[in-house]
């Protein structure tokens, strides 16, 4: 998955030194998936599977910037709510 070019939804919600590797899919500008390993500065590695459905011709950026929200949230440590490198 890190040598997918279209990463970019699960990537909107990490920043660098936070590696993500992973694999987009669409079907029909409808359906909008993202799936991923993010790897955090401290090397602690995690998966991250978004699925989304809107409706036809829905706003494809803010779309794509709510899947990397979800994938940062869903990595949040517990303790707290701090989001690695984000």
């Amino acid at each position: 998955m890190a040598r997918q070019l279209t990463k970019h939804r699960i990537a909107t919600g990490f920043r660098p030194p936070a590696r993500v590797a992973a694999k987009s899919r669409s079907l029909v500008g409808v359906v909008r998936n993202g799936i991923g390993v993010i790897t955090c500065p401290d090397d602690r590695q995690y998966l991250a599977a978004v699925f989304t459905r809107s409706r036809p011709g829905a706003d494809d950026f803010a779309i794509n910037t709510a899947i990397g929200t979800a994938a940062a949230r869903a990595v949040a440590r517990p303790e707290g709510s701090r989001q690695p490198s984000a």
